[in-house]
């Protein structure tokens, strides 16, 4: 489904435009507390791609666009995440973004009226700045960033524009078992260990969760032996858990995963049906096979991962 992200600097019209917006669209609109530090930030970003899988959403402004703006200006820190990090995620989110972009004296005007924030007002024409600055390297990395400006623009051309848009755009859903995984990571402190992207990993973490994955194929060969189909059913379950684990250790994303999984499922269902049990490498007549000119999936895969 779609993500719309609208952002500005305060006194820009955002909530006026969301609420057309919201109405003219059928979105649901969502407005995440200011993150606190940078796991807080990750964590709001994770809940938003997990309600943005079912239905179309439009966020009044995110953490990761927001906050490398707001953190240096207007309470001396550096700002999280790292912008580079905040390119890398929002071009796998794919997201439509749009800027609030009227000129900074009707921005003051607006501001008169409206409570802003500690630090906001004495800072807002640096702010506008650092927006357009931030809104112009974002739309260099081909994401698609929308410019409105209700002094001068025309909602119904945005709108058009918008819908346009929704028409066309790819969103692929990320995968939720690797999601809540990630959820999981963090809560006990290990995503800190997870590439920021996709690479091999280092050899002790490697040989870690080899091991890890190999004890819970180990249990469910125990619990077959012993006849267990509850203990079999808990350790597929487990195997699962640490697999989908050991992508995120290896930076791959809940949606590279969702789309890696769509990509390998279409070559497979392009293979045969052994024959008989000699014709697999499985000894198995239950096997299937690669017919004759089969094409893989690593090509498609190494996109994916843009590797």
């Amino acid at each position: 489904m779609a993500l719309v992200i609208v952002e500005g600097v305060d006194g820009a019209g955002k909530t006026t435009l969301i609420n057309k917006l919201q109405k003219d669209l059928n979105l649901i609109t969502i407005k995440s507390p200011r993150p606190k530090n940078y796991h807080d930030c990750k964590d709001l970003l994770a809940r938003t791609m997990l309600l943005s899988e079912g239905t179309n959403l439009i966020c009044d402004r995110i953490g990761i666009i927001s906050e490398p703006i707001y953190g240096p200006i207007c309470r001396n820190t550096l700002g999280f995440p790292p912008k580079a990090e905040t390119e890398q995620i929002l071009f796998k989110l794919n997201p439509i973004i749009i800027h609030c972009n009227p000129p900074i004296h009707a921005v003051l005007e607006n501001v008169k009226v409206e409570k802003q924030m500690e630090g906001v007002n004495e800072n807002l024409i640096k702010i506008h700045q650092a927006y357009n600055e931030w809104m112009g390297q974002l739309a260099q990395q081909t994401l698609f960033v929308l410019e409105y400006d209700y002094t001068k623009h025309s909602y119904q051309d945005l709108l058009d524009e918008i819908r346009q848009q929704l028409d066309e755009i790819e969103i692929h859903p990320l995968d939720r078992e690797v999601a809540a995984v990630q959820t999981f990571h963090r809560k006990f402190g290990v995503d800190g260990a997870q590439l920021v992207s996709p690479g091999v990993m280092d050899e002790e973490t490697f040989n870690f969760r080899v091991k890890f994955m190999q004890e819970e194929l180990d249990e469910f060969t125990e619990a077959y032996r012993e006849g267990n189909i509850v203990k079999m059913f808990d350790a597929l379950l487990d195997l699962t858990y640490v697999v989908k684990g050991t992508a995120l250790f290896m930076g791959i994303t809940s949606i590279q995963w969702a789309i890696g999984f769509d990509v390998v499922h279409n070559c497979n269902v392009t293979k045969i049906r052994a024959p008989s049990a000699s014709h697999s490498k499985r000894g198995s007549a239950l096997d299937v096979i690669k017919p004759a000119g089969w094409t893989g999936p690593e090509e498609k895969l190494k996109k994916i991962l843009d590797v």
